[in-house]
């Protein structure tokens, strides 16, 4: 689908995640269009929502992720498992990965707009 991440706190935190989902990583984005998305960001998953703070460009990723690609995730489009095969995500270890594919599952999306 034709989706982007304009404000990644603000697109993190308005959706729902699965109630079981656990995440707590440093998640660097990759934008070069919004450089207020460029860099990394505190991503904690818990109870089905979610704490996003940009943090020191110093931090050490779990994860990084361009920002196609994050905005694929969000909307359940592409799996993580699947993302990491491209050169759009890499996860540090598995550990990483296993919370982000908690976080960010794959499945149907409906769009309500007609063109």
């Amino acid at each position: 689908p034709m989706v982007r991440i304009v404000d990644v706190p603000a697109a993190l935190e308005a959706v729902s995640f699965p109630a079981d989902a656990a995440c707590d990583l440093v998640l660097a984005v990759e934008d070069g269009r919004c450089d207020w998305n460029d860099g990394p960001f505190s991503l904690i998953v818990a109870d089905g929502a979610a704490s996003v703070e940009s943090v020191g460009r110093d931090a050490d990723p779990d994860a990084t992720v361009e920002i196609g690609a994050l905005s694929q995730l969000l909307v359940g489009a592409r799996a993580v498992e699947a993302l990491a095969r491209t050169d759009r995500l890499s996860v540090a270890d598995a550990e990483a990965a296993d919370a982000l594919a908690s976080a960010f599952t794959e499945r149907d999306r409906y769009l309500r707009e007609g063109f």
